[in-house]
């Protein structure tokens, strides 16, 4: 990747700029990788929050755009009440993150049947998609006070590896010529202002800004980097600042993870389009900001119904979440046992990056299972060869060991067998030893010669996390199973009250 010097040519947020005659005065607010509407009992964050600047924005000028930059969801049985508070905050567009195709490409259907809003994305073919085709349009225009705006959408490119997305998509490789073909339809347009909603990564979209001309502004989001001017420790400026192949100032922007920031762009261009200033920052969304009545109502609605019943009870706190990126997990261990117990296999394995929060001893309720797993997954079967196993176990470790990292989500949480891995070793030879647990609950060695029933999710049984072996070699996969969540919340049922503990089933060594 060729490096790009960054100019940071910010201005104080707090410092109003005036555009002159013949200029127009756009502002932009922005959110991304929003995920579920979750409301903390600090008085900190929430779209409630957000609805209040929005709406006193727009009470004072007309040129306002909301703009999503995708991942707005991470479970896709709450598409629902996503859509309701989008469309109550009135969104103008978003495009796709990675989390949106959760629930494969039904889900994403399932979303636009209720949004009121153009979800737009360049960079993926739509048009084998018998569900999909002719609904994302790759742009859209919107006028404000007689000025007709450019608004381009950039799917992330990395959902096929991430999450769902059906196999009759195509995602384009080549971002900054479909960039330039839709800048070209939209300038013979006689349109000169134009933003890209791109689900990429900061730095990235600062490439993609110089690599390519006509583009004002991109609204990012994908890896949660907040930019700021007015937080100590943000690792870069709000907006961050480039130039684009002919020379003009391009603004990328993007917000944090969660409803605690606001994404905010003021900016004024010259009669050609060109920017000529611009101010703004995230605003934290923090006590000192009323919650907007109605919209808190609807987030009190949609929290409640999501809430569920209590399932039963547990004894010990069960950690989950990133320690589960790199160790055994109590969590992990009860979401594999509860998938064996469920399928009757040999063996049950998970990726860690699919189990996202703990949950505090004590009464376990719905909501708590589906924010440990928010995905939508499915229980996928299969039975793989003893090589493929020890593959799959190799390919999960492949990426621990570092300690500058958090770890890996695809390190995989198992039941019914055990391992010893060493993160010295090169890749490919990390895994030390492996056993299995037979018919009498004693652990004997993998055996590569013989065949093992096997359940995990939809999600890696098709490759995703690069389990390429899941995808090219189960025998009979089978990947219409109940969905996980529901799989745990009745393991959890049966065998309350829950106390599962470390087992030693993953043990890591370095000599």
């Amino acid at each position: 990747m060729r490096y790009i010097t960054i100019i940071l040519l910010v201005l104080i947020f707090t410092m109003p700029i005036v555009a002159q005659d013949g200029a127009y005065q756009l502002t932009i607010f922005h959110t991304d990788n929003a995920l579920d509407e979750n409301e903390a009992d600090d008085g900190i964050g929430g779209v409630a929050k957000q609805a209040t600047i929005i709406n006193e924005a727009r009470t004072s000028s007309a040129n306002v755009l909301l703009l999503d930059g995708g991942d707005r969801y991470i479970n896709p049985t709450h598409f629902e009440g996503n859509a309701q508070i989008m469309n109550a905050l009135g969104y103008d567009a978003m495009t796709l993150g990675n989390h949106e195709f959760n629930g494969r490409n039904e889900g994403v259907a399932n979303f636009l049947n209720l949004i009121d809003f153009p979800m737009i994305a360049a960079n993926i073919d739509f048009s084998a998609s018998p569900i999909l085709a002719d609904r994302i349009p790759p742009y859209i225009v919107i006028e404000r006070s007689g000025e007709q705006i450019g608004i381009i959408g950039l799917g992330n490119e990395t959902a096929p590896i991430l999450s769902s997305p059906g196999t009759d998509l195509i995602f384009l490789e080549d971002e900054t010529q479909v960039v330039q073909a839709m800048v070209a339809e939209l300038e013979s347009m006689g349109i000169n202002k134009i933003i890209i909603i791109a689900h990429r990564e900061a730095l990235e979209n600062t490439v993609l800004a110089s690599a390519v001309s006509g583009v004002d502004v991109i609204v990012g989001g994908s890896d949660n980097v907040l930019l700021s001017n007015s937080v100590a420790d943000a690792p870069q400026p709000y907006p961050m600042v480039t130039e684009s192949l002919s020379g003009d100032p391009v603004l990328v922007v993007q917000t944090s993870e969660g409803n605690d920031f606001l994404g905010h762009l003021d900016m004024v261009f010259d009669a050609e389009g060109v920017l000529t200033a611009w101010s703004g920052d995230n605003i934290f969304m923090d006590e000192s900001i009323v919650p907007d009545a109605n919209i808190e109502a609807l987030v009190s609605e949609i929290v409640t119904t999501q809430a569920g019943v209590v399932l039963g009870e547990a004894e010990v706190y069960l950690i989950g979440g990133d320690p589960c990126r790199e160790t055994e997990c109590i969590l992990g261990n009860l979401i594999t046992d509860a998938i064996r117990a469920e399928m009757f296999v040999d063996i049950a394995v998970y990726n860690s990056g699919g189990i996202r929060a703990d949950i505090d001893a004590g009464e376990i309720t719905e909501a708590e299972v589906v924010a440990v797993l928010p995905f939508g997954n499915i229980v996928s079967t299969m039975e793989l060869t003893g090589v493929d196993v020890m593959a799959m176990l190799e390919h999960g470790v492949s990426l621990g060991g570092d300690a500058t990292v958090r770890g890996s989500g695809r390190f995989l949480q198992i039941s019914g067998l055990r391992y010893t891995w060493n993160p010295t070793r090169p890749m490919g030879n990390r895994i030390v030893f492996v056993e299995v647990m037979d018919a009498d609950g004693h652990f004997v060695p993998l055996d590569l010669d013989a065949i093992y029933s096997v359940a995990t999710n939809d999600f890696i049984r098709n490759g995703g996390d690069d389990f390429v072996m899941l995808a090219e070699n189960a025998i009979d996969p089978f990947d219409f199973g109940a969905p996980v969540d529901l799989v745990v919340a009745d393991y959890i049922r049966n065998n309350t009250p829950l106390a599962p503990e470390l087992e030693g089933r993953i043990t890591r060594i370095e000599s």
